[in-house]
């Protein structure tokens, strides 16, 4: 009995570290996946805030044929 407690809570917390290395490792990678991205960019436009006045000026700015890069801040 106490083995098999034993065992599942090692297998638990086990899963758990997996979630949270692999989570880490995929924010990471974005991240410099995203760096990568920004650093090709020329002659662009930043929009600071995606709300309603900013999704008109990103449509009117994509009709116009510049090109559009998103990135999430929070």
């Amino acid at each position: 009995m106490i083995v098999a407690g034993t065992s599942s809570a090692v297998y638990i917390v086990g899963g758990f570290l997996q979630m949270v290395t692999e989570g880490e490792i995929n924010r990471a990678l974005g991240a410099r996946k995203m760096t990568k991205e920004i650093r090709q960019l020329e002659n662009h436009v930043i929009i600071c805030g995606f709300g309603r006045m900013g999704m008109l000026l990103a449509s009117q700015l994509g009709d116009g044929g510049a090109g559009l890069c998103g990135g999430g801040f929070g």
